[in-house]
């Protein structure tokens, strides 16, 4: 659409504007012909232009070759081959088990399995699938990915429900393929998102005005900037600056857990999304609006920042692999998962990638490095996920598994210059493939007489021997974030009303310092735990974090002081050590059994 405005000022309630020459550096000439794509109404009859940027990634990505190099042979147990009718039309299809090239090359499928029920493999369907059929009898979301995959070129592809028996009495090839998903995904050529279906039924392709995908265009009159020399009108684009996140970040497909990794982990990524089609690969980032590369400018606030600052796949970043690693982290705490059980399960490739990488050793979704930075994730209450619970059904209640919901990781292990320093340590370490396994930790506990409950804050009353070098009395303010949420608050919010009301005993809760901060507004970050069970060794449940900031004056600074006074140093050098084995802690120091 042109739209020319004169010499008056005239205000437009539009997106963002940026000069044409933005996106016409580049052009995809013959990839695609202008009228080919201005009068095609559906997805599917873009095909020249998924080719092209196919190609254009294989041949001429510098970005995108250090992937290729380092892939080596690899082939799934079982794919599916795509085969030609007697007529010349690929329209048969069959399973293939054990194939033989090791370099046979094939594209995989991200779908959402939905309420419908696709067409699955077990062991009763497993000889019939291996005799070609017609794919019309597949799923529509299925057929489309065929359709793809011939046009690409490729004659084999993966899909989960056809090359994984499904049984239900017998896991074992399913744990075991589960385990391979990295693999399976990081060797493809190519992955194909069914983006916009919510079921199989949907498909891949979808029907809209063309136009819709060309990008809108506005001519301005130089004479409309007086501070402009120039004396030619310029054109510009107009652009929907939260499009991506609408039809990618937001769309069914990528609200599903075990979408993360396989976006992750593969090479590249063609998505089908409701409006238009987008190419992702370790270099670009493109859609049929702009087939050159999506604007670098306008990003709303909401889409995933680091990935479009670079305006590439998402993938692990070896750089900057503990950012990395908690942006996916949130990103896929915000999913569904059709099983529960599957919380660690579906993110396993991607921890085997960030451990080859690291070389470290993930424990229940935290890494044995600086296992003290990941401890206080914080659970975030969204609307739409109803009441985050945990309850120890996937994971410990230490490990953000845990909680149904969305999860941040603290910044103090994301950001390099975080400033933290340990204020605890790991005696006894967990078992990293058990759910059950508990964590022993030893560290400072806060010593309180009593509480007050300020709805998300609370204060602690020091008990009365706290300072034995001076007759202070004081409290000390921490924010509380709750683990466990509900529409009308925390759970655990009556209880502590009776540790206040002094109707419970207060022994029952740990207020457990993980962290300190050598310079930020935040002074320390902890653990708030509940008693679990009383048995020889006392054992606690986590049931929240808590923190203290700068800003609320001198509570921290009066922990410190104290804490200066009984070593004999310097307040300030709190910050920088603390020694747990000094005598002189031991009646603040505790051990305390996490499960």
């Amino acid at each position: 659409m042109e739209l020319c405005l004169g010499n008056t000022y005239t205000r437009l309630d539009l997106p963002v504007v940026y000069p044409a020459a933005c996106n016409d550096a580049a052009t995809t000439a013959g990839a695609i012909s202008g009228a080919q794509h201005a009068s095609t109404t559906s997805t599917a009859g873009t095909a020249d232009l998924w080719r092209h940027w196919l190609n254009t990634c294989l041949t001429t990505h510098l970005n995108c070759r250090p992937a290729e190099r380092d892939v080596q042979s690899f082939v799934p147990k079982r794919l599916i081959e795509i085969l030609q009718d007697e007529h010349g039309e690929y329209s048969i299809w069959r399973l293939v088990c054990y194939p033989v090239d090791e370099d046979t090359q094939y594209l995989t499928l991200s779908h959402r399995w939905g309420s419908f029920q696709p067409t699955r493999l077990d062991k009763k369907t497993i000889h019939e699938f291996t005799n070609p059929a017609s794919v019309l009898k597949l799923p529509k979301t299925y057929q489309d990915a065929l359709v793809v995959a011939r046009e690409l070129g490729f004659r084999f592809i993966w899909i989960d429900s056809l090359c994984i028996l499904q049984d239900e009495d017998n896991k074992q090839d399913w744990e075991e393929q589960s385990e391979l998903m990295g693999s399976i995904y990081g060797h493809a050529v190519c992955n194909i998102a069914a983006t916009w279906a919510s079921d199989g039924r949907d498909g891949c392709f979808s029907t809209n005005d063309p136009f819709g995908r060309e990008p809108t265009r506005i001519t301005l009159n130089p004479d409309l900037d007086r501070r402009s020399k120039s004396t030619s009108s310029q054109q510009y684009h107009l652009w929907q600056q939260d499009s991506y996140y609408e039809d990618i970040i937001a769309s069914p497909l990528n609200q599903r857990g075990w979408v993360v990794q396989e976006r992750y982990l593969s090479r590249r990524q063609l998505n089908f999304a409701k409006r238009q089609i987008y190419w992702e690969c370790h270099e670009l980032m493109a859609s049929e609006q702009f087939p050159a590369g999506l604007p670098r400018i306008g990003w709303g606030s909401r889409t995933f920042r680091r990935m479009v600052d670079t305006l590439s796949k998402p993938c692990l970043d070896g750089l900057q692999i503990r950012q990395t690693w908690a942006d996916l982290v949130n990103l896929y705490s915000h999913c569904r998962l059709t099983k529960e059980s599957d919380k660690l399960v579906a993110i396993s490739g991607l921890a085997r990638e960030v451990g080859s990488m690291t070389k470290d050793v993930c424990i229940q979704g935290l890494w044995k490095k600086d296992f003290y930075q990941q401890l206080c994730w914080d659970a975030i209450p969204v609307e739409g996920f109803g009441s985050i619970t945990t309850g120890r059904r996937n994971a410990p209640t230490w490990s953000w598994a845990n909680i149904d919901g969305p999860v941040d990781i603290p910044r103090a292990y994301s950001e390099k210059n975080a400033n933290a320093v340990p204020w605890m340590e790991v005696v006894e370490w967990p078992d990293p493939e058990d759910s059950t396994s508990r964590v022993g930790l030893r560290g400072i506990v806060l010593p309180h007489t009593s509480i007050q409950i300020l709805d998300r804050q609370l204060r602690m009353h020091f008990r009365e021997d706290f300072d034995p070098y001076s007759s202070w009395k004081h409290w000390i303010e921490v924010f509380i974030h709750w683990d466990e949420q509900t529409a009308s608050g925390p759970l655990i919010q009556q209880e502590l009303s009776e540790v206040e009301a002094g109707t419970r005993d207060r022994s029952e809760f740990r207020f457990f310092m993980v962290f300190g901060y050598t310079s930020s507004e935040r002074c320390c970050d902890g653990l708030l735990l509940q008693l679990h069970s009383a048995g020889e060794r006392k054992e606690y449940i986590r049931i929240g974090i808590f923190y203290a900031l700068v800003s609320l004056g001198n509570d921290m600074k009066a922990l410190r002081n104290h804490l200066g006074a009984r070593l004999e140093y310097h307040p300030s050098e709190i910050e920088h050590y603390l020694d747990l084995n000094d005598p002189r802690l031991a009646e603040l120091v505790e051990t305390v059994y996490i499960v």
